[in-house]
């Protein structure tokens, strides 16, 4: 889904500290300044003699405060892209002097909040939600939709702390970043024919094309452009949880990633057939917020869906 993109800085709370103590002494460096120019209207004969008072700033450093506040004490466009690029390290570097909170899975309540996309979401939730009721009992369950083109911005305004997904490579700075499923594309069909689909029949069905952009062309059309053949796809669907309503009882087909279709059919009422050209493969990455990298209680639930889906 093509989300506006929100421009808004977003500030480390660090760094927003030091943003508040920056205010503090701008405020009273001007203060001061007119203190002196009260001074020095009582006092013609010091002020005459050039005595700077050892409380002002030299002018190197008011040069320097100047290209970061304006008079009304707002950033810069220089301050706020010095920001941007401190970011990262600040939050590295309070993750690294932030002690380690103790979890106990058993006894200890945590909110965790993590996004998938809605593939992913049918594979690894029926797996997940009992290993947190028989191991985590008094922890939640925050789940948020998620995609290539949402995914880094969940992170870097703190929505969620794992993403999971078809990632693209522009993850904030600070981001950690796994594979933990390496699987490939299948076609799921509804239909009894016994044989497994043929490059002619896979071309000549009508498709369903599940796709959280709306779009009708996916991986499979360039596989099949490399071989000077196209498909036509007929329905989109933005939720994979409706193929086996929309595959019932017609030829439509779907070129689906293993573990989403396994899902789907262990349900009944559908087939898997492997794909007739070279396998495409499905890469699913998990990343992490750099500032829960070492916190116990987020590191024993990426371990958990990491084993959980090395089982699909």
């Amino acid at each position: 889904m093509d989300d506006a993109a929100d421009h808004t800085p977003v500030i480390h709370p660090r760094l927003a500290a030091c943003v508040r103590r920056q205010q503090r002494r701008k405020s009273l460096h001007l203060r001061l300044a007119q203190r002196d120019t009260d001074h020095s209207s009582r006092f013609p004969s010091i002020a005459a003699k050039g005595t700077t008072p050892n409380h002002t700033s030299p002018r190197r450093s008011k040069n320097f405060m100047n290209t970061l506040w304006v008079l009304s004490l707002e950033p810069t466009a220089r301050a706020l892209a010095l920001m941007d690029r401190l970011g990262p390290a600040l939050e590295a570097l309070a993750e690294a002097l932030a002690p380690a909170v103790p979890f106990d899975p058993a006894i200890d309540r945590r909110d965790f909040r993590i996004a998938f996309q809605d593939d992913i979401a049918i594979a690894l939730l029926p797996r997940l939600m009992p290993v947190l009721g028989a191991e985590a009992p008094r922890c939640t369950l925050t789940v948020r939709r998620t995609d290539w083109k949402t995914a880094p911005g969940q992170l870097e305004r703190a929505e969620v702390s794992i993403v999971l997904g078809y990632l693209a490579e522009d993850l904030p700075a600070n981001a950690r970043r796994r594979v933990v499923v390496n699987g490939h594309f299948v076609v799921l069909r509804a239909d009894g024919a016994p044989e497994p689909i043929s490059l002619d029949e896979y071309c000549r069905r009508h498709h369903v094309l599940v796709t959280p952009a709306g779009d009708l062309r996916g991986r499979a059309d360039m596989a099949l452009e490399a071989l000077g053949r196209k498909r036509r796809v007929v329905p989109n669907l933005t939720d994979c949880t409706l193929l086996p309503s929309v595959l019932a009882g017609t030829e439509l087909i779907a070129t689906v990633p293993d573990f989403v279709a396994e899902t789907l059919a262990a349900q009944g009422g559908l087939r898997i057939d492997p794909t007739p050209f070279d396998p495409l493969p499905a890469v699913i990455s998990m990343a992490w917020r750099g500032t829960t990298d070492g916190d116990p209680a987020e590191r024993w639930l990426r371990g958990r869906i990491v084993s959980l889906l090395k089982r699909s």
